[in-house]
């Protein structure tokens, strides 16, 4: 996923990065430290990234959300707005509260829609909807 995001953005590291658990020797390192250079993300509660394993829709609504803020697009958002947009989604109560105002920013700008009154923020993001989310993302900046 933040290969995709890395690219489609044209973003490069800023730094050298060290990262813990990210093997330098990796096809991936770049794309890492560029991601965590840039502030797109930071790792967990331990500072490890787990490059390997899949993320969730609502770790992929954060990691837009402040892609949307590097392309200059507007991610200011209220508290009632944050209620309005998460009030459609019966599983919104399903979203971390590290990721709710994320998830309402990327909401807001029809960035991502759910399905059938589901956001399901804790299931695997599909390549299908990553596709779908960058594809908005580069639409709503003008860059395609």
């Amino acid at each position: 996923f933040i290969a995709i995001v890395i690219r489609s953005l044209g973003l490069m590291a800023a730094d050298s990065v060290t990262i813990a658990d990210v093997d330098p020797g990796k096809w991936y390192y770049d794309v890492i430290a560029a991601a965590y250079s840039n502030g797109l993300v930071s790792g967990d509660t331990n500072g490890l990234f787990r490059p390997e394993d899949s993320i969730t829709r609502q770790e992929a609504m954060a990691i837009v959300c402040r892609a949307m803020a590097l392309a200059d697009l507007d991610t200011a958002i209220t508290d009632g707005e944050v209620t309005t947009a998460l009030s459609a989604f019966y599983d919104a109560d399903k979203l971390e509260s590290w990721a709710k105002n994320s998830a309402a920013v990327v909401i807001k700008n029809g960035i991502i829609t759910g399905s059938n009154g589901a956001l399901r923020p804790t299931a695997k993001i599909s390549r299908a909807e990553t596709a779908v989310m960058i594809r908005q993302l580069l639409e709503k900046a003008d860059l395609i």
